[in-house]
């Protein structure tokens, strides 16, 4: 944290962080919508404002934006999730508000978006990150993410419609075309042996399959059909959807949920209450599939039983070591 902040502003940072830390910080789903006028996005994601703004991540530059540690020494970097997602929770708190201060610090987020992607090349249209990744060591940068796509996706149109400016709308058309482009090339479209449709998180060998990234990301395309009523947008929304109507019980360890399907790396509480479960029970409005709801009931009622939360404390604990000795 900035050593410049004031004394009750590190006591609401130590609070918030201890909220995630405990799992006690909740993020609901919004009501869904089908109209071309996308308004709050699919998770209200309003916490992450004080969240990003306490340091969580990383210190703000300059202009408002955040930066994010990546784990190697004292290295910040601008990580485009981190900042589209704040950016998310700014454009829904400016829809409650009108806040003219929150508008301002949207701009800013989206600013850098745009101007964090690739211009040219056979990459155009990706933002690329710019550092190794230390989860999975052979994601040595420069390196894309589907996640990435969908979360700018989403920011992109939202602040369109809520500011104007035809280039926020290019930036997102660019974006999206970028989905196109196959692993082997570069990119992060891929099918599995059954010719299912995934957009992937971490482009990798084997494929890794994240849940989380996989879902923002089709909802980057979502959005882009609803906004631009794109027949092709239309399509991977529906091969996308089918991805996961055949694949969301994969993820199921039985007694809790998993990450990816690689390493089947068991998440946090906090990731269980805040990611999986309101993105199954989001997923669940939007199609309504009953899959999504039986899932997203599991994985709750699986974050309420302390034989559970036992089980995945020694899993962790058992995983960690597993991964230690793959990355020794």
């Amino acid at each position: 944290m900035p050593a410049n902040v004031s004394r009750q502003e590190r006591e609401r940072a130590r609070d918030l962080h201890g909220r995630v830390a405990a799992g006690h910080l909740r993020i609901a789903p919004a009501r869904p919508s089908w109209s071309a006028q996308l308004g709050p996005y699919y998770l209200d994601l309003r916490d992450a404002i004080a969240l990003v703004e306490s340091a969580y991540h990383g210190p703000l530059d300059p202009s408002g934006v955040p930066l994010t540690r990546t784990g190697h020494a004292d290295e910040a970097v601008y990580n485009a999730i981190t900042i589209a997602q704040y950016a998310l929770a700014l454009h829904d708190e400016v829809l409650r508000t009108n806040s003219t201060e929150l508008r301002a610090k949207l701009v800013a987020q989206v600013a850098a978006i745009l101007n964090g992607r690739e211009a040219t090349g056979p990459r155009r249209g990706f933002i690329v990150h710019r550092w190794d990744n230390r989860k999975y060591p052979e994601l040595r940068a420069p390196w894309v993410s589907a996640l990435t796509q969908g979360n700018a996706i989403s920011t992109l149109l939202r602040a369109h419609q809520l500011i104007g400016g035809d280039d926020l709308l290019r930036g997102a058309a660019e974006m999206f075309e970028a989905l196109a482009l196959p692993i082997e090339q570069g990119g992060v479209l891929t099918r599995d042996a059954c010719g299912h449709l995934w957009f992937e998180e971490y482009p990798t060998r084997p494929f890794t399959h994240v849940l989380n990234g996989f879902v923002f990301a089709l909802w980057g395309v979502l959005d882009y059909a609803r906004a631009t009523s794109d027949d092709r947008a239309w399509q991977w929304w529906r091969e996308g959807t089918e991805t996961l109507v055949a694949h969301v019980k994969d993820f199921d360890a039985g007694y809790w949920s998993v990450y990816d399907l690689r390493y089947r790396e068991l998440v946090s509480l906090h990731y269980q209450v805040n990611v999986h479960v309101p993105q199954m029970e989001s997923l669940y409005h939007q199609t309504g599939h009953p899959v999504f709801r039986q899932y997203a009931e599991r994985w709750k009622g699986f974050a309420g039983s302390s034989l559970s939360r036992s089980r995945v404390w020694v899993g962790q604990r058992w995983q960690a070591l597993k991964r230690g000795r793959r990355f020794a």
